[in-house]
């Protein structure tokens, strides 16, 4: 009602391409325009912006000359383009940014972003193989992103040696810590979706030598939350959120989130809401 009453109003919508959202669209009236331009390489903006941030990101890292081969590289990937730099600027890496940059751009397909994934990979010890990979598939098990203490209890819980804090710095390229609520997650959806596809692959001449069992890991989150419940520490009690009386309904309890919050522990309310329930 108000965009057609309105006429200088007008409304912006970005979105990654979803079948739902344009059946939803596609047939309104007061669509101007609905237009797929993810990725690609005929907007001149959109390798603009990718020529700006790799020459800012790999300033003093590569030569121009290099900065611009990445650039073409990406063709019009963002998310390419942003691995890439990140690779080239760890910290946790004994290779020099110039044998990472001959690597990256060995890449058999221009922009292809699995074949980027398999070369953050291959700079991995290949001793902690296993072990990273028995993590990343707890990590792509969970229904939620966790923070760094509920993981590492997760992963003693699995008999995993190792913590969340260093498989962050390791794949701090592909992995992200938020600053505030120490939540670990991917850094884009196509890391997931690579890894999805490590796990059901069946080739063992395969060239992707990241491997993942996701039946394992969701047993032990499953697992894992089944311990929280029953955790005579921080598990399931009798009036956990210390009300006053049992007999209010929640709508009439004064700030249940807050009291939630504060007296029922991240991993608890997890449990209760996810593994537990499917």
């Amino acid at each position: 009602m108000v965009a057609r009453e309105t006429r200088n109003l007008r409304i912006f919508i970005t979105s990654r391409p979803d079948p739902v959202i344009e059946a939803v669209l596609r047939p309104l009236s007061i669509k101007a325009e609905l237009r797929d331009r993810l990725h690609s390489i005929n907007h001149r903006d959109n390798i603009d912006d990718i020529t700006a941030y790799v020459h800012e990101s790999l300033h003093g890292v590569l030569s121009q000359d290099k900065r611009q081969r990445l650039v073409e590289k990406a063709q019009g990937l963002f998310i390419w383009a942003s691995t890439a730099c990140r690779m080239l600027k760890g910290e946790a890496t004994l290779d020099s940014p110039e044998s990472i940059y001959d690597r990256l751009v060995a890449v058999d397909q221009t922009g292809d972003i699995d074949e980027v994934y398999s070369l953050v990979f291959e700079r991995v010890d290949s001793k902690s193989y296993t072990t990273m990979c028995h993590m990343l598939g707890l990590l792509l098990a969970a229904f939620e992103p966790l923070p760094i203490g509920d993981l590492d209890d997760l992963f003693k819980h699995a008999g995993i040696q190792g913590t969340a804090k260093v498989l962050v710095q390791n794949l701090g390229s592909v992995l992200t810590e938020d600053a505030t609520t120490h939540v670990i997650q991917f850094r884009h959806p196509t890391m997931v979706e690579y890894l999805r596809r490590c796990s059901i692959a069946t080739d063992s001449n395969n060239r992707n030598r990241i491997s993942i069992n996701m039946a394992k890991a969701h047993g032990q989150a499953a697992s894992w939350c089944f311990k929280c419940l029953k955790s005579r520490k921080e598990g399931l009690r009798f009036n956990i959120c210390q009300l006053e009386s049992s007999f209010y309904l929640n709508r009439q309890i004064p700030d249940l989130d807050v009291k939630v919050s504060k007296f029922i522990p991240t991993r608890l309310r997890y449990a209760l809401a996810t593994h537990t329930q499917k």
